[in-house]
């Protein structure tokens, strides 16, 4: 039964992954006819970036319908089931994406149209497209790498530290499952745990540890809590999607090459999706 109606699903998941990432790719457009004004040059993600948006957005909640649809899957009819759900998941990714390369050659066709005689195509459409704080980056001589390492860094402790904290708590405090079809480990204290500790390890990184070493940032008050927070929403979802693959496909890791610690994807799990989420709370100034 499941088996049959598999292929509904995936065609059912990319439509609706599609229509997500194309809504978000064309908000500029949208933004105009409904506000009555142009889009606004200075916005943080440019045009551009709204299509990278909404692919992340898309994939992130088909990632987060596959795991309930496993789960139920499992329980109901088994592992075998449960496996089409997470490997129909997986081809979901691959036309969302060929769905939205079309979008970004349009972008780009209208970013160059749109540039003045006279001026340079390439970098006028490149400045336009994109961001406000890369075009600041690419308008100056000042080197900004020292800034994008911190930041960096920041990124990757915030979210291996949600790892720890929701680990150890979870090891200690743990008594309600997350996820117990799919990573019987976790628990929602865990989880908990881990926001907090991601919280502390963001503010200390951000407010404490880069201000005495003379780096200052920007940024508000109030933008390390945020960013912690999704990051560790971002990392735990990534966790989360990999157990699921690995699950199904019967694999207790990802690979070998790690001793300790399995594969590659084991190890950046959390941080591949929770990295996106970074680099647009870069782009906001958040902290």
């Amino acid at each position: 039964m499941m088996a049959a109606k598999w292929p509904m699903v995936i065609a059912n998941r990319v439509l609706f992954g599609a229509v997500i990432a194309s809504l978000a790719g064309i908000f500029p457009i949208l933004y105009g006819l409904m506000m009555r004004r142009p889009y606004p040059t200075d916005c943080p993600v440019g045009k551009l970036g709204w299509i990278v948006i909404g692919q992340f957005v898309a994939f992130m909640l088909l990632a987060i319908d596959a795991m309930f649809r496993y789960t139920k899957a499992d329980r109901e009819h088994g592992h075998d089931a449960a496996a089409d759900v997470a490997h129909g998941w997986l081809l979901s990714l691959a036309p969302i994406a060929y769905v939205i390369a079309p979008m970004s050659v349009w972008w780009s066709v209208l970013l160059h149209r749109s540039t003045p005689m006279g001026s340079s195509p390439l970098g006028s459409s490149l400045l336009e497209a994109a961001p406000a704080g890369a075009t600041a980056v690419m308008s100056t001589a000042e080197p900004a790498s020292g800034f994008g390492m911190a930041h960096l860094i920041g990124i990757v402790l915030i979210v291996k530290m949600a790892d720890a904290g929701a680990y150890f708590v979870g090891k200690r405090m743990g008594r309600t499952k997350l996820a117990p079809v799919i990573s019987p480990g976790k628990t929602v204290e865990g989880l908990m745990g881990g926001f907090v500790v991601a919280g502390l390890s963001a503010y200390i990184y951000y407010k404490a540890i880069l201000p005495g070493l003379g780096i200052s940032l920007g940024g508000t008050l109030w933008g390390p809590a945020v960013m912690a927070g999704l990051l560790t929403t971002g990392g735990v979802v990534g966790d989360l999607t990999e157990s699921m693959v690995k699950r199904a496909a019967g694999f207790k890791d990802s690979g070998a090459s790690i001793p300790g610690l399995g594969g590659i994807w084991d190890v950046t799990d959390s941080l591949i999706p929770a990295a996106i989420l970074g680099y647009l709370g870069v782009l906001a100034n958040l902290y």
